[in-house]
């Protein structure tokens, strides 16, 4: 009876551990950033997104697997992005790599324009040329988290979230959650033209 009882134990042990292992697997897919960014999957940026991961999943560690993704995405010769995407790749290298890292790692787009801008506050006006290029129907949400970092003016944001191809009557002072932007404190850091701790110009360009 007792061999029976023990029997029944570890079957039951081994069951519930195997079911523990399947659920943490399963938690760690869904952290992958394909599935944390599903609902922007028509998105340009989404295509780098799974090029990473498909880097990664050839054993290349995520922030190198980001770095010569990036690279080859962003050659002549690659037909994967259009030639003015590729262009932007080229141009704004470390803003691409700061904000496509901080998207493979898990973060959502507007936890990583924050993130990416609060990591090169001088070049805030080049992550957002970056991140509404490659997600344009997230312009509000890149807006709010660029001036919520108070390294660009709400002003400055708008015009290079259009310059980048963002539907005008989805760029106002509206954010995603319905605030006004304008209430944001002042800039503490390095603004539009101004000589803050990052030194950077901000102002909205073309290039």
């Amino acid at each position: 009876m007792r061999r029976i009882i023990w029997v029944c134990s570890l079957v039951c042990s081994s069951l519930m551990f195997a079911s523990m292992a399947q659920s943490q697997e399963t938690g760690q897919q869904d952290l992958r950033a394909s599935a944390v960014l599903i609902d922007a999957a028509d998105a340009p940026g989404y295509k780098v997104i799974q090029e990473i991961e498909k880097a990664m999943d050839g054993g290349v560690e995520g922030s190198e697997a980001t770095k010569a993704t990036l690279a080859t995405l962003s050659a002549s010769e690659n037909e994967t992005l259009t030639t003015s995407q590729k262009d932007m790749l080229s141009s704004y290298t470390e803003a691409s790599y700061a904000f496509f890292n901080a998207l493979i790692g898990g973060s959502e787009i507007f936890e990583a324009t924050f993130a990416s801008i609060e990591e090169l506050p001088a070049n805030a006006g080049d992550v957002v040329t970056i991140a509404v290029t490659f997600f344009p129907e997230q312009a509000s949400e890149i807006l709010a988290a660029a001036v919520l970092t108070g390294e660009i003016t709400q002003e400055d944001a708008i015009a290079l979230a259009l310059l980048a191809g963002a539907n005008p009557e989805d760029v106002s002072t509206e954010t995603a959650a319905g605030g006004d932007i304008t209430a944001v404190p002042a800039p503490l850091g390095a603004g539009v033209g101004a000589g803050g701790a990052g030194g950077g110009d901000t102002t909205a360009s073309t290039n």
